[in-house]
Formats: structure tokens, sequence, C-alpha cells
């Protein structure tokens, strides 16, 4: 569709909805540690991945900001779930 890009982010990891945010940010930091480590990093370069890391919060303002747009995408398209 004309004005509209459609691309892979990479790998994301998801938790449960409700899980705690002592949990959620101990897993941050754990993955920041491992995207940041340059052997993890070569890895993920290698299959095409780009190594970044970003808040929950700004995962989730990524997230809602991909949705409203594909959304409008979709209707577009006319696709129906059938």
């Amino acid at each position: 569709m004309k004005g509209y890009v459609i691309s892979s982010r990479g790998l994301a990891v998801f938790a449960p909805a409700g899980t705690p945010k002592t949990i959620v940010d101990k897993l941050n930091a754990e993955l920041k540690k491992a995207v940041a480590d340059p052997d993890v990093a070569a890895k993920l370069s290698a299959q095409t991945l780009d190594p970044m890391h970003a808040t929950p919060e700004d995962f989730a303002k990524l997230l809602k900001s991909d949705y409203d747009r594909l959304e409008k995408v979709v209707k577009l398209s006319g696709a129906r779930i059938e």
C-alpha cells in the first residue's frame, strides 16, 4: 500500500499481563546486559537482527504506535478474518 512500510523490528520479550513490576524490571535489566554483550550482539547481527534495548514503557509506546498504524492498513486493505 502506498505510504506504508511494514518491516520486522526483530525480537521482543513479553511477560504475562499482571507480572509484578519488580519482575519486569529484573527481566529488563538482564536483557539489557545480554544485548550489550558483544558475543550476543554479534550472534543477533549474524541473524540480521539489530541488537537494541528499550524500556518496558518505550516498548509499550512502540507497540501502540505499530498497532494504530497497522490497524489503518488492515482497514484500507479490506482484509477480513473468516
